[in-house]
């Protein structure tokens, strides 16, 4: 793209006229201009066409005691870079080069039967299918060690760190499972309930069927469903279980533990419940919750703490603080297939954190604490 096209581009942002492909180039060209891009724009043209962008990173530098500005400015920061990685992905040739050997993740999974054989699944694939006698991946062919289903049987189906897999089950219900998470179910749905036991994370679209519900056990709750769409996040490692209602209804049972009685609450499309000792729920954008099965992290006042769990389970790396910045908030939208050393680039540039990485491990330090 030549020196006039790039300018028309520029006009085209301050009239709010580009379309979301013209918006991701402009926005990148921008941070290469910034690290010596090889178009000879002058810097005084940058400098007064760029401003709209540039000032949004300078509100955060002049106002960090302001806390609604700090967030109008870490979000302008994260998503305009977050553009650039997007761009990146469908522009091989504008892509850096990775400088760090650690990776996002990919399709991954085991499946352990009952009898304890386990079997890895194909990274070629994407899901599994399971129906009452036979076991095959979603584009249909059969497993190489080919598992026939005589009887109703107990399945559990795994991912480690940097692992995703789907599953579609015996009644149809679709789950994806996130990284270092696990999924118990029965090779065939038999009595009053459909019952699945759940570790970690899982979006689930579920068949509906009035006369048996659907039941999502974990440590601390019970979801009751007959057919909807929804999203848990029960990590072992994070203070609450949270689960998003996208479509339908659901009910939360919080299992009785430490002397705490069991609650109950219904949630409504758009809603959360957050359960530790007891049911809280609120309003949300439900997008942020299922970012994870539609190839983003989307952050919305998130605690650094709490991103940095997930960028630790999806890339499969150890995360240490060298500083105390673990309630530092974040606001933005990043892919969550870029390198990691470009996901970390980009929350620095929210002002929350610096990263630097030493083999498989990310250490977070303050902004001005960059030295080893």
């Amino acid at each position: 793209m030549n020196d006039k096209e790039i300018k028309t581009l520029l006009e085209k942002y301050k009239t709010g006229a580009l379309n979301a492909d013209e918006k991701a180039f402009l926005e990148s060209w921008y941070i290469r201009q910034i690290n010596d891009s090889p178009y000879t724009i002058s810097e005084e043209d940058l400098d007064k066409n760029l401003k709209q962008i540039s000032t949004n990173l300078y509100l955060k530098k002049q106002h960090p005691l302001k806390k609604h500005l700090s967030k109008i400015a870490a979000a302008a920061a994260v998503i305009l870079v977050a553009s650039l990685t997007i761009y990146f992905l469908q522009k091989p040739d504008l892509r850096p080069t990775d400088t760090y050997s650690i990776v996002a993740g990919k399709n991954t999974a085991t499946l352990t039967l009952a009898s304890g054989k386990t079997i890895t699944l194909s990274d070629a694939k994407s899901g599994l299918i399971t129906n009452a006698s036979t076991l095959i991946y979603d584009d249909g062919t059969a497993l190489p060690d080919r598992t026939d289903l005589k009887a109703a049987t107990n399945l559990t189906m795994r991912t480690p760190k940097g692992g995703t897999y789907q599953v579609v089950l015996p009644d149809g219900t679709r789950v994806w499972l996130n990284a270092a998470s696990s999924l118990s179910f029965p090779s065939r749905f038999e009595g009053s309930s459909r019952t699945v036991m759940l570790n970690g994370e899982a979006y689930f679209e579920v068949t509906h069927n009035k006369s048996l519900p659907f039941h999502v056990k974990g440590s601390r709750q019970v979801v009751e469903v007959l057919g909807t769409h929804f999203n848990i996040n029960s990590y072992a490692d994070e203070p609450v279980v949270k689960t998003t209602l996208l479509e339908g209804s659901v009910r939360i049972v919080t299992t009785s533990h430490m002397n705490a009685k069991s609650e109950q609450m219904i949630l409504k499309p758009g809603q959360q419940a957050a359960v530790s000792q007891g049911i809280k729920v609120t309003s949300v954008n439900t997008s942020a919750a299922v970012s994870w099965k539609n190839g983003e992290f989307i952050f919305r006042d998130e605690r650094l703490s709490s991103i940095m769990r997930a960028i630790s389970r999806w890339y499969n790396v150890e995360v240490v603080y060298r500083d105390d910045l673990s309630e530092k908030a974040v606001w933005g939208t990043i892919n969550r297939y870029s390198n990691v050393s470009e996901v970390l680039d980009m929350i620095s540039l929210t002002g929350a954190a610096s990263f630097k990485i030493e083999g498989n491990k990310i250490i977070v330090m303050k902004q001005n604490n960059v030295n080893p």
